[in-house]
């Protein structure tokens, strides 16, 4: 079989237009599954404070509770649905665009927020003196 131009940027234009379709499904898709990393690891945390037969509640055991819950709180805004009206002049590329951006940037903002709690927990567990 060989493809003529033709089918190649039907395809193309087909490929285009389902992924246009499916934008919101990956930015929910990926809040579920931060969210779930999220709620998870606050529930790690409190698991491992409690096995813990020396812990004692302290300023440094609630410190890594702040940035996992500010996690959270931004893993639901990315699943949040977005309502827009797109008039029939709009560049529907550079919009995808716009709203790929928007969810990489909230994904690597959620990567810190969660990252700061992973090395607060590491802190307020594993380090003797903060007890």
């Amino acid at each position: 079989m060989r493809l003529k131009g033709e089918d190649v940027s039907d395809a193309l234009r087909d490929w285009v237009k389902s992924d246009l379709k499916d934008s919101g499904k990956t930015a929910y898709d990926l809040g579920k599954f931060v969210f779930t990393v999220s709620s998870s690891s606050i529930g790690i945390l409190a698991t491992l404070q409690k096995l813990d037969p020396k812990f004692h509640s302290t300023w440094s055991s609630w410190v890594p509770y702040v940035p996992f819950a500010l996690s959270l709180v931004l893993s639901l805004v990315l699943v949040l649905p977005r309502k827009r009206s797109i008039p029939g002049d709009t560049d529907l590329y550079s919009l995808y665009a716009k709203d790929v951006n928007r969810v990489v940037r909230r994904f690597w903002a959620w990567f810190a927020l969660w990252s700061a709690g992973v090395l607060a927990t590491l802190w307020s567990l594993f380090i003797p003196w903060t007890q």
